[in-house]
């Protein structure tokens, strides 16, 4: 069937049909004679599915993973097990971040309230100075997504001539799990829509030109790892049996973020020991190389977290070759995208 007609089927546009395709989603479909695409029975349940995960958060990027390993006759189940599992971490996340919002919020209020009561008409009563003057207010910090969602939000003010009554908390936090369900599960949906606004590139990128691309969102570094990327920075080695993940703090007084360096660090060495690549993943948007092999050969990879005068590392070891190679690929690919400079050989 052609793309219009497949498009009314499933109700989508031919767009996004293509950008399926350039995401690696859908399979190139042969061209009719007269150059219109024609695509087989087989890909309606195929785009029924993509949209499905879309609809519970999985994103294209993750999608495109999957499926390629579907194609190549790897079972995926485990990992997308994985990352939904991650997914609904991240969902009681928002929801916890969005309570505690709300009750700060609320709190300010109170304060503002007796501010302007106190303040004569027509003069300011510094309600922001207030807010900055609290020394919590400045290690506060909302993450990307909850952020986005806040201040896409149109909010009009208009004279109120008597207080309603207040919410009642079951409703409150009944709203709060909508608003955090609404923001996880369209995250993806919204990226695809602006995708296909993007014009196509006028030369395709090699596949050497796309891996060396660097395309880490630090938005999402700074959330993943819980750590500004601006106040840290980050080395990998490359070492006969294994390699070493290093994160140290610019500034040698910085004890915040040396804290937060090691709470990080020591979490993602028990994570990938048990075989979970959950935030590499979200940090950088993708499967990074070598994740497919460190999970398999997780049993033969030793993980090791210490703390260091400003930081930490994680070192981790290996007798397997196999093993050992996926690693390098792995580290490889964090010095391309965090732009570390690190030797990408092994010494």
């Amino acid at each position: 069937m052609r793309s219009g007609e497949l498009s009314r089927m499933l109700a989508i546009s031919p767009d996004t049909l293509r950008l399926y395709e350039r995401r690696g989603l859908l399979p190139s479909p042969p061209r009719s004679s007269n150059g219109y695409r024609c695509y087989s029975p087989e890909v309606v349940d195929r785009i029924r599915l993509i949209r499905a995960a879309l609809s519970i958060g999985f994103t294209l990027t993750e999608l495109a993973g999957i499926l390629a390993m579907r194609d190549g006759k790897t079972v995926p189940c485990a990992h997308v097990r994985a990352l939904a599992g991650a997914k609904l971490e991240g969902l009681d996340l928002h929801i916890r971040q969005l309570g505690e919002l709300r009750a700060r919020l609320a709190a300010i209020l109170k304060q503002w309230d007796k501010a302007l009561s106190k303040t004569s008409r027509g003069q300011r009563a510094g309600l922001l100075e207030r807010l900055a003057a609290d020394p919590g207010s400045q290690s506060r910090r909302l993450s990307p997504h909850l952020y986005s969602s806040l201040a896409g939000t149109s909010i009009h003010t208009k004279p109120v001539a008597q207080r309603t009554k207040p919410m009642k908390k079951t409703s409150m936090l009944t709203l709060l799990f909508i608003a955090a369900m609404v923001m996880t599960a369209t995250a993806p949906l919204r990226s695809q829509q602006l995708d296909t606004t993007r014009a196509p590139q006028s030369h395709p990128q090699t596949a050497d030109q796309q891996s060396c691309h660097h395309s880490m969102d630090i938005g999402r570094a700074d959330t993943g790892m819980g750590f500004s990327q601006a106040k840290t920075r980050h080395h990998f080695i490359l070492a006969k049996d294994g390699g070493v993940i290093s994160v140290e703090t610019r500034d040698a007084k910085d004890m915040a973020s040396r804290d937060q360096i090691r709470m990080h660090l020591s979490h993602i060495a028990k994570m990938f020991a048990d075989g979970n690549f959950d935030i590499p993943m979200f940090v950088h948007d993708q499967i990074a190389p070598g994740i497919a092999v460190m999970r398999s050969r997780k049993d033969q990879i030793q993980y090791r977290f210490e703390e260091t005068r400003h930081g930490g590392r994680v070192v981790i070891t290996s007798s397997d070759p196999e093993a050992v190679s996926a690693l390098h690929d792995f580290l490889n690919f964090q010095i391309r995208e965090h732009e570390t400079g690190d030797n990408p050989a092994v010494h």
